[in-house]
């Protein structure tokens, strides 16, 4: 497990968030707040935690997370092809996939 915390930020606000993470077979572990964030600015996120090749062969920890797009949301993605990420704090590397992938325990 890394050293540091992983959550969403919650939000009352559906206008500033999109999609849900969810729980999912195979996740090992759900991150919280961050030292020093409030619980309630933050939902837990559901994760699953292994090893992740990557393509320059070196391996490297991996941090997987899904996540459940409304109808509307959907909508908005096949409109314009867009999604935005935000991370709070530092910015790691990070991968958006249709299809889960392969980490090693």
């Amino acid at each position: 497990m890394p050293a540091h915390s992983c959550a969403v930020m919650a939000t009352t606000n559906r206008d500033h968030t999109m999609a849900d993470p969810i729980p999912f077979d195979g996740q090992t572990a759900v991150f919280g707040a961050p030292k020093g964030m409030p619980k309630e600015d933050c939902i837990g996120l559901p994760v699953r935690t292994g090893v992740l090749q990557c393509p320059s062969g070196r391996h490297d920890l991996g941090i997987a997370s899904q996540w459940k797009l409304t109808p509307d949301e959907l909508a908005e993605v096949a409109r314009t092809g867009i999604i935005h990420i935000t991370c709070v704090g530092v910015q790691p590397p990070m991968m958006v996939t249709a299809t889960p992938v392969a980490l090693r325990s």
